[in-house]
């Protein structure tokens, strides 16, 4: 396994994701040493599995839990180079949840304010940009008709959906729609409660489509913007565009050029 050089050392959570795959692979294209944090040890395995030439830039740290204390204070204290950069796109994406509070908002939020808190303390004056990726449906309202046309939307529009919204109508949809404004909205306090040297960059996207390059072991493994944008077409979940509530998509190779600068 190579070492991280000066200037090309990054951190990136949740790197078996969908979208933090193709961020994994420009980053290692572009001859950064990355810090991936995934759940567990075979989930580090099977990247490699199938990128097997990305082994020796990269460098596994498992986080099991994100809303235990400390979670990250490890892999920054014992990193072996300082990290330039921090970018956390884990957050939970499932809809087949029982406890919409526990398994989605607050992994989601506190997993956010944990990696703020451990990049503050051990970051540095190396670490230049936090990048934080966020969702429109942060920005965007869950309960106006999100086709209009014409509407700007800015830093002022947040989503006034609540966890206690999510939780009475056990709708988890909803439950991510919180958990996204909750963790973006504890970014920015965090950011403008203590001083901190590094910058502060959140991506918005919407629904992220396009080609999977992480992990696949079956139906199961397609992401849940694949699959109700593309996959519920071929299985016939939906025989017409008119009945897909989300009119917005993003192709993930424009995407995750967006944090990198691209």
């Amino acid at each position: 396994m190579s070492q991280p050089g000066k200037g090309k050392h990054v951190l990136l959570t949740g790197a078996n994701g969908f979208v933090a795959s193709h961020i994994l692979s420009i980053l290692i294209d572009e001859g950064y040493f990355v810090t991936a944090t995934v759940r567990s040890p075979s989930k580090g395995d099977a990247i490699i599995a199938t990128h097997p030439t990305w082994k020796n830039n990269i460098e596994f740290a498992i986080v099991s839990d994100f809303t235990s204390e400390t979670p990250f204070d490890d892999i920054f204290s014992k990193a072996k180079a300082p990290f330039d950069y921090v970018i956390h796109t884990a957050s939970p994406l499932k809809f087949k949840v029982s406890d919409i509070r526990k398994e989605m908002i607050e992994p989601a939020e506190k997993g956010t304010t944990e990696i703020l808190k451990a990049t503050q303390k051990y970051g540095g004056s190396t670490l230049k940009r936090f990048v934080l990726l966020g969702s429109a449906v942060a920005v965007l309202s869950s309960f106006e008709d999100m086709t209009k046309e014409g509407k700007p939307y800015t830093e002022k529009d947040w989503n006034p959906v609540t966890a206690e919204q999510a939780v009475e109508r056990n709708d988890p949809v909803l439950g991510y729609n919180v958990s996204k404004t909750r963790a973006e909205t504890a970014a920015w306090e965090f950011f403008k409660q203590n001083k901190v040297p590094f910058d502060l960059t959140v991506i918005n996207p919407d629904i992220i489509t396009g080609p999977m390059i992480h992990p696949i072991e079956g139906a199961g493994s397609i992401n849940e913007t694949n699959h109700f944008a593309i996959a519920s077409f071929i299985d016939r979940t939906h025989k017409t565009i008119d009945g897909v509530e989300f009119p917005f998509y993003h192709f993930v190779r424009d995407t995750v050029g967006l944090p990198l600068g691209q």
